[in-house]
């Protein structure tokens, strides 16, 4: 299992722009390389990093998705937070789905 914080903390840092149709330009905060991040029919993304060439990101989500993540949830007025486990989760009380092997994000309004 993933750490969540560190991994929110990091996605947190980059930089996001839309394309539009579902694509996006992200920037990593750590190496200034720009990655392109595409949504799928499914709800999932798939990212061109390293980790997105050799993993599935719609089920195992890089730093960088989640980063798209975040800023749609930002340009809907609202803010995620991700946990390891479900427990921790559903002790916010807010709408809580799944977006990775073992992580979670609730959703509250900003």
């Amino acid at each position: 299992m993933r750490q969540a914080k560190s991994l929110q903390k990091k996605a947190k840092m980059h930089t996001v722009d839309s394309l539009g149709n579902g694509k996006f330009e992200v920037i990593s905060a750590s190496s200034g390389e720009t990655y392109l991040v595409h949504e799928l029919a499914n709800g999932g993304f798939i990212c061109t990093c390293d980790w997105g060439k050799y993993h599935r990101t719609d089920i195992n989500p890089c730093s960088h998705v989640l980063a798209v993540e975040e800023w749609l949830e930002k340009a809907g007025n609202r803010s995620l937070s991700f946990w390891s486990d479900k427990e921790q989760a559903s002790r916010q009380h807010r709408p809580t789905r799944w977006v990775g092997r073992g992580l979670l994000a609730t959703s509250r309004g900003a």
